[in-house]
This record gives structure tokens, sequence and C-alpha cells, in this order.
């Protein structure tokens, strides 16, 4: 929707632009929370995530 929205898209009052930013700031949010360090650190060791998620 956001690329279908055009230019118009990117001005602050478009609510695509609202739903945009919201959208990436929960993706960027999740990678970062306590609850994943386990799991990534799991996964850089070369073993499997221990969670479906990841």
């Amino acid at each position: 929707m956001f690329h279908a929205g055009g230019t118009s898209a990117l001005d602050d009052a478009s609510p695509l632009s609202h739903c945009f930013r919201d959208v990436h700031v929960v993706a960027q949010n999740m990678n970062v929370l306590p609850l994943f360090y386990e799991s990534v650190g799991r996964v850089l060791l070369g073993l499997d995530s221990g969670t479906p998620l990841i």
C-alpha cells in the first residue's frame, strides 16, 4: 500500500506514512528484546535456535 500511495504516502500527515513507520518500529524492537538474546547466541554458535521464530 505504501508503494501504491506514491509520494503522497511520504507526507507525515498521511495514514500510510504512520502505518509504514509503525510496522518498521515493531520489527526493529522485536530484534533487540532480551528474550531473543539467547536464541541469537545459539544461532551464532551454530546451534538450533530453540524457538520456532528464528
